[in-house]
């Protein structure tokens, strides 16, 4: 094995194009100094393993693994793209410290393959500095190595000074071919400048902030990510996000306090489908990256709940209720929903309680919004989400619509109803998805003689909204002169008589005539559609005294708003 340094070039480093975006597989070859000769660079500081040669830069253009270099070994490193088109030389280049690196008189090593940049002052934007005095004039190619006193607040150039000789003029600043904005110098973290003939590049901005932390920024209409001092912040504020500031080829990741809307263009916020709006929530992930036309990118979206950014129209999944009957408490599972304005998901991973007590948070505690609990009236069961904390928890009210939310409550979504008794606690029933069972039937409808009319009947299903009803029909007839054809229908349909031959027919009855001293009987199971009072329609074409209809109702099958 070798004694090896670390190479001054490529471990950490973020290679780009001359055009300013990132050298997605390109080539780094490896040569024996002011030569052609392929020579070995190791992946290990044991110098045990060889890179391959030339090593392939990967998407972020880095290099897959460390550069090591042997002692007293002088290299150059070529740069190409994946065409194998060149795009920088970096010649006699020694390991870091390696103690057989020549050094001159003046005490710089020139031969590391940069030029040091010493004593640096002047201020945040227009920065000084000495260099060796074996630097007597700017040339393409030549690599400064800095250590910035302060951050830049701004477009930035620097004169360097050639030790012991006049001052050299001043050169701009520029990283991925664009001048500087702000904060992509820092103190104290050093920095690798590449002349171009016309100004001084970073090599890299993955040598200057790559990995670090800014503390945050204010969500703005345009929001400036260039200023940043790092490329990961927390967002914070509530502004909607329409477009972004930031310099080609500089990535940036995100970290949401609150809810933001971002909403996508086709010129300056891409990613997203144009015209979308996303609304985040506290946790969520934003990973951006600039492009050319001042446009930003979406590289990555992720909810802080694992869940995907653009929730599903309408969806509900989980969420089942159940009761032991004659209780105060409802349990309902698991589950997740969009909110009622499809603007989010909400989950929780586990079942909750709410007993018919006054609402407070958590399991076990009261879910009821607003009065005292009734009997024998339908509660609306909605789950509800507070975005500036993410916690999830659920409520009744008996409004099916608008109940009254807790404070910092926002989102909201109803799942289901429940029926109290006359003690005001929950009847039992079953439920799978969108059915509802009754433990026991409920003989909704006993009417004798009840004419040939139209009648509305109230059945034991959710009022405030439109279900459907599964309701067992029956009819009797002890008369010998009628014929009691039965139609059921919705109220949201029109009226029309039952018929045997012509729509809309007739569901159940028929020809049921009696014999004498007898009774006849007819029966039918049926799903009808409710209206918003839990009424649907019977008719009958022919009635009298010895006619009766019964209906008895099994339960009811709700949407939950699947269908808004």
């Amino acid at each position: 094995m070798a004694t090896v340094y670390l190479s001054p070039i490529g471990n950490g480093f973020q290679f780009f194009t001359s055009g300013g975006l990132v050298l997605n597989g390109g080539f780094l070859y490896t040569y024996a100094a002011g030569s052609t000769t392929p020579t070995a660079t190791y992946t290990t500081n044991i110098g045990n393993v060889q890179n391959a040669n030339p090593i392939q830069l990967n998407s972020d253009g880095r290099t897959p693994s460390e550069i090591w270099f042997t002692a007293g070994q002088a290299y150059k490193f070529e740069l190409t793209d994946s065409l194998l088109n060149s795009i920088a030389t970096y010649d006699n280049l020694y390991g870091i410290g390696d103690p057989t690196a020549p050094v001159s008189a003046d005490n710089t090593a020139a031969a590391l393959g940069f030029i040091p940049v010493t004593s640096v002052a002047g201020t945040a934007n227009a920065i000084t500095g000495v260099v060796p005095n074996t630097v007597t004039a700017y040339a393409a190619r030549q690599v400064f190595r800095m250590l910035p006193g302060t951050q830049n607040t701004g477009a930035t150039a620097i004169v360097l000074t050639p030790l012991g000789s006049a001052a050299l003029a001043s050169r701009n600043i520029f990283l991925n071919g664009q001048a500087l904005t702000g904060g992509e110098l820092r103190a104290g973290i050093p920095v690798l400048l590449e002349d171009d003939g016309t100004q001084l590049n970073i090599v890299g901005n993955g040598y200057m902030v790559e990995g670090v932390s800014a503390a945050s920024v204010t969500a703005a209409a345009t929001l400036n990510l260039d200023n940043l001092t790092g490329d990961y912040a927390q967002v914070l504020g509530t502004t909607t996000i329409t477009a972004v500031t930031l310099a080609p080829g500089r990535s940036r990741t995100l970290e949401f306090a609150s809810i933001v809307g971002i909403t996508s263009t086709a010129t300056s916020l891409l990613g997203f489908v144009s015209g979308t709006t996303i609304t985040t929530m506290p946790g969520d992930i934003l990973q951006l990256r600039g492009e050319a036309g001042g446009a930003a990118r979406v590289i990555n979206f992720q909810r802080g709940n694992g869940l995907g950014y653009l929730p599903p129209r309408s969806y509900l999944a989980g969420l089942g209720m159940s009761t032991a009957g004659s209780s105060a408490t409802m349990t309902i599972a698991a589950g997740q929903s969009t909110d009622t304005t499809n603007t989010v998901i909400m989950q929780r991973s586990a079942a909750i309680a709410k007993t018919t007590g006054s609402w407070s948070v958590g399991t076990a505690a009261g879910g009821l919004d607003t009065g005292t609990i009734a009997n024998a009236t339908w509660y609306h069961f909605y789950q509800i989400m507070r975005p500036d904390t993410g916690v999830v928890d659920v409520l009744f009210s008996t409004s099916a619509t608008t109940p009254t939310m807790p404070a910092n409550y926002i989102f909201k979504r109803r799942i289901g109803a429940g029926l109290t008794d006359g003690s005001a606690q929950w009847v039992l029933f079953s439920q799978i998805g969108d059915e509802f069972l009754w433990s026991a039937s409920v003989l909704d409808v006993s009417a004798n003689n009840p004419g040939n009319a139209a009648v509305s009947r109230t059945l034991t299903v959710p009022t405030g909204v439109a279900v459907w009803a599964l309701v067992n029909w029956a009819i009797t007839n002890a008369s010998t002169g009628v014929t009691p054809f039965t139609l059921v229908s919705s109220l949201d349909q029109a009226d029309a008589a039952p018929a045997t031959a012509t729509a809309p027919l007739y569901n159940f009855g028929g020809n049921i005539q009696a014999a004498a001293n007898s009774t006849a009987r007819g029966w039918g199971q049926m799903w009808t559609r409710t209206n918003t009072s839990a009424q649907v329609r019977t008719r009958l074409d022919a009635s009298d005294a010895n006619v009766t209809i019964y209906g008895a109702t099994l339960g009811w099958r709700d949407r939950r708003g699947q269908d808004s």
